[in-house]
Parts: C-alpha cells; structure tokens; sequence
C-alpha cells in the first residue's frame, strides 16, 4: 500500500514540477509593441505554427522597428528550437494594438542571441538631449501610450524647458493622463515655443475645464478659436466649451456656445448630433 502511495505521490509531483517547467517557456502575448523597446519578442502564427521572433527598438527617424531575425517551436521538454533567416529583416511598425510577447532573458541564449544586439548603439548615440526626449516623447503618444511618453517628456523639460513643441507635447500628455493642473502650468509656460497654435489652445482650454477654470477655458478656447485656421480643431474647442455649460445646466452659456460650434461642424458629425442630443437632454 505504501508503495502505491509513493508512487502516485511521485507521479503527482513529476506532473506539478512538467506543469511549473511549460508554464516559465510559455508565452504571454499581453504586451504591445510600443511597451517592448529593447526588447526581443515573439509573434503569434496561426495555430500549429511556429513563432516569428525579432528585437524592438526605436528608430530616431523611422519610429518603432523590428529587427526580424527568425522563427522558432518549442518543443516537448519546453526548449526553443530556432529557424534563423538566412538575412535579418527590418520591419518599420505601424501603431496598433497588436500583442506580442516577451522572451524571457533564460531563452534567449537558446535562440542563440544577444539579450542586447550590437548594433543598437548606433541607435543609442544621443540618449540625453531634450530632442532625444521629445522625439520619443512623441513617438509613444503617437502609439497612444502616454504612460510611456511622459517620463522621456519630462526628463526633456528638465534638460530645455524652452525646445519648441516639448512643453506643449508634454501638457498634451499630462491632458491624457488626466494630470490637468500640470498640463495648465506646462502649457501657460510653453506658448512662446509652441509652433501648433492650434493644439496649444485646445490643450490648454482643456485642462481648464478640469480645473474648475470653466471661465478660464472658455476665454482661451475663443482666442483659440479666432487664431486657429482648422475648422476640426475649431469645432472641438467650441464643442468642449458648449458641453460643460450643459453639464452646469447653465442654458444661455451652452446655447451661446453651441452656436459656436455650429459656425465650424460639419454636418451630421458627432458634434452636430451630441448637441442635438443635449438640446433634447438625451445626454
């Protein structure tokens, strides 16, 4: 009886130490691609498929890059069989929400690379100007990953407050992350280096209207509104405007402001129908 015991305690345990072993080589495809800089990732393929893998990294000029170097199956016993190219391939990535997983630093010498490539320190020779830190500041908020974007932005602020367009990205980011009191400070500090008067009013009317400066936002938004020449751009800062006096009930203010926003709204779009909406309180 003993010995039927052991061996089904040692099976039991053969089966949890399997389970444990497949579960550190199995990939979690839960990252995107803009959260994977410097890293070496891999691709999902269709079921029954091998992996593609490659190395992230960031391009100063053509934004974020795969370095394509292979594919690879894991086998039985949990081991990555790679399937080098015969050359490594470039792939320049467009932004989207496609998930990719991270190779774990125990697998790569299995993949027979380098955790970290050497020719990633051509891409790595200016790591500490405030044009370093807005180019990637602003490659991540065009990937839509603010929480990526702000600390490059902010160690750009530190090094050259003053270096256009880095204060008024920055408030943007600080808009996102829905850190309205330092976007109003960043942003009333960057209008002189701003060359996006249009943005620069719409962000900073926005983070007014979430600081309880609806006065304030407005003020700015009509200034906004008579020095920008983009009816997109134009329509928003009004509609942002028409939408809090409706949410303040206050009817003469909204009515006022939704009549602005008509003078630059396209016909049926959003801002047309939210306001016809607000007028027949279905908002």
């Amino acid at each position: 009886m003993k010995c039927i015991f052991l061996r089904a305690l040692l099976a039991t345990l053969a089966l949890v130490l399997a389970t444990e072993a497949y579960a550190q080589t199995a990939l979690k495809f839960d990252k995107r691609f803009v959260e994977c800089e410097d890293k070496w990732v891999a691709l999902r393929g269709k079921p029954g498929e091998s992996y593609s893998y490659g190395f992230v990294y960031l391009d100063s000029q053509a934004g974020f890059t795969m370095q394509a170097v292979g594919s690879f199956t894991i086998d039985a016993q949990g081991k990555y069989k790679p399937s080098p190219l015969e050359h490594n391939v470039k792939v320049r990535l467009q932004p989207s929400q496609v998930q990719v997983a991270l190779i774990s630093p125990d697998k790569l010498r299995e993949l027979s690379v380098e955790s970290v490539p050497d020719w990633l320190k051509f891409y790595k020779t200016d790591t500490t100007s405030a044009a370093h830190y807005y180019r990637w500041g602003f490659t991540y908020n065009v990937w839509d990953y603010p929480t990526g974007a702000v600390k490059f932005l902010e160690k750009g602020y530190q090094v050259d407050p003053t270096y256009k367009n880095l204060g008024l990205e920055l408030g943007y980011t600080y808009n996102a992350i829905n850190q309205y009191e330092k976007a109003v400070t960043v942003l009333r500090a960057a209008q002189n280096y701003s060359d996006d008067k249009c943005y620069f009013y719409k962000e900073l009317a926005y983070a007014q209207m979430h600081t309880n400066q609806l006065a304030n936002a407005a003020k700015t938004a009509k200034e906004g509104i008579s020095k920008c020449g983009d009816k997109a751009l134009q329509s928003e800062m009004a509609y942002n405007v028409a939408y809090q006096y409706y949410l303040l009930k206050d009817r003469a203010n909204f009515e006022a402001w939704a009549r602005e926003t008509e003078k630059w709204a396209v016909k049926d779009d959003v801002f047309m129908v939210n306001l016809g909406r607000m007028r027949r309180n279905e908002i």
